[in-house]
């Protein structure tokens, strides 16, 4: 279907922007000028039904997540001829395929970086009982912001909620599902995938980032499928020396055959990297950490961590090509006419105290999507929501800070603090991460009752794989204790 020039929706087609293996994704302009990237199922209103089943899973993932590392969905909708499409956030710079196309392997402390980035989004992503299934160059999109790389997860076309039954449509066996290359063994061999499938994609990735290759390969399809289960990565310090042994460690569990020899989730990543700035010489420690001392500061001294918290310094512009969401969602994507009337207002009205709009203000400046983006003023904005009992604030001040760059305090002692305030009102999206904390320690010490707690929680509000995990965490538990 050739959409050149044509109206989508509100859309109008720009050009062509790529194509995957079941959509298309167009340079878009709103009326209100705002441009975006639109996704467009290619069979259109000829799609069967496995193929709309899949774009409607992958539109359903992306409005549950929200997550600074994660591309985030605008808007969605359906053409007259039954052509669904989704409208997200259009992100100025390059996939990393490209980047290492153009300039060869990253440097060692770009990849600590993009390794902590990406595997918080995965956190967050099988968090929520979700599995990306595709983890590649191709899928990750770098925005350059004040001098930094800012790493965008995108394409989940190939998600699987492991919450959901798949359809034999959409599970077929023998059915290859990923990229060769950067497929786990599981999916070389079509067996059933998990979050362990996400950490193979990720060791692939980082292997490819130091390296400029996939950790496998093979002159045919065949040859590929073979070798990803059979055949070893070359360990990485024979193909760059300089790369630091507790990296190369990390990396090569990742890239393990038996998925049970992996790290289990994007969470265990995370937490393995965080030992990385003092075992890897060189490396900058403050790449690692996200800027959350300002953080730790409001929730010990309260109130006055940001004295009077004084309005942001100018009014928000709007802007023509919007860059990468922080934080956006579809209920962050009201109609884009009106969108400087409408920052006005809300900025009005957050000077006045009314917490709601202060915590709608700052996403607005978060997302740069229907404004200039503006992280100070978004966090401050954040802030005083948060302060004025927004729970929600909470959450999403967490995951702004964890963007921001700066010294640091204890990471995790920040986050639990911000996730216990929204734990303790109620906000289920908040239990599941801060038993985790708990669990894998604060400060050196696992707290193992605190972690129970919040994940007897998390089940009794009804999050996904709450009981699942509670069942791990009791196992765990009763192994620390010596049990029989």
């Amino acid at each position: 279907m050739a959409l050149s020039h044509q109206q989508l929706g509100p859309y109008k087609i720009l050009n062509l922007i790529g194509r995957g293996g079941m959509g298309a994704v167009y340079h878009a302009r709103h009326p209100s000028g705002v441009e975006v990237a639109l996704k467009v199922l290619l069979a259109g209103g000829r799609a069967n039904s496995a193929q709309r089943e899949r774009f409607r899973r992958e539109l359903s993932a992306l409005q549950r997540l929200r997550h600074s590392n994660v591309l985030s969905v605008i808007d969605a909708g359906e053409a007259p001829d039954g052509s669904p499409w989704i409208a997200m956030p259009l992100v100025q710079g390059e996939d990393l395929k490209e980047r290492l196309a153009r300039a060869g392997p990253l440097p060692i402390d770009e990849v600590l970086d993009l390794a902590a980035q990406i595997s918080d989004a995965l956190a967050h992503v099988h968090s929520l009982g979700l599995v990306h299934r595709d983890v590649k160059p191709d899928n990750i999109l770098c925005r350059e912001q004040d001098g930094l790389s800012h790493w965008i997860l995108t394409d989940f076309g190939l998600v699987k909620d492991l919450e959901v039954k798949e359809s034999q449509a959409l599970s077929r066996s023998g059915a290859i599902q990923g990229t060769p290359g950067y497929w786990a063994p599981e999916q070389a061999a079509a067996r059933p995938t998990g979050s362990f499938t996400d950490v193979y994609g990720l060791g692939a990735l980082l292997y490819a980032a130091l390296t400029g290759t996939p950790p496998v390969s093979g002159v045919t399809f065949w040859e590929v499928v073979v070798a990803t289960q059979q055949q070893a990565p070359r360990p990485l310090r024979e193909l760059r020396p300089e790369v630091p042994k507790a990296l190369e460690s990390l990396i090569m569990r990742c890239l393990e055959k038996d998925s049970a020899d992996r790290f289990a989730d994007g969470a265990e990543v995370a937490e393995a990297l965080e030992g990385l700035s003092a075992a890897a010489p060189g490396v900058r420690s403050g790449t690692l950490l996200g800027g959350l001392a300002l953080l730790a500061t409001l929730f010990v001294l309260g109130v006055a961590a940001f004295g009077e918290l004084a309005a942001p310094a100018r009014t928000p512009t709007l802007i023509r090509t919007p860059g990468a969401s922080v934080e956006s969602s579809a209920a962050l994507s009201p109609a884009f006419a009106g969108a400087e009337s409408r920052v006005v207002e809300l900025r009005a009205r957050a000077l006045e105290g009314d917490r709601e709009a202060c915590f709608d203000l700052g996403r607005l400046l978060t997302a740069g999507v229907e404004v200039e983006q503006d992280l100070r003023a978004a966090e401050r904005w954040l802030t005083r929501a948060a302060e004025g009992g927004h729970l929600d604030a909470h959450s999403v001040l967490a995951s702004l800070l964890v963007q921001r760059r700066g010294p640091s305090f204890d990471r995790k002692k920040d986050q639990a603090a911000a996730y216990t305030i929204a734990a303790r009102g109620g906000v289920a999206g908040a239990m599941l991460p801060l038993s985790g904390l708990h669990r894998r320690g604060l400060g050196g010490e696992r707290d193992y009752t605190e972690a129970r707690r919040w994940m007897l929680e998390a089940v009794r509000h009804g999050v996904p794989r709450a009981s699942e995990q509670l069942k791990a965490l009791e196992e765990e538990i009763a192994a620390a204790r010596g049990d029989d």
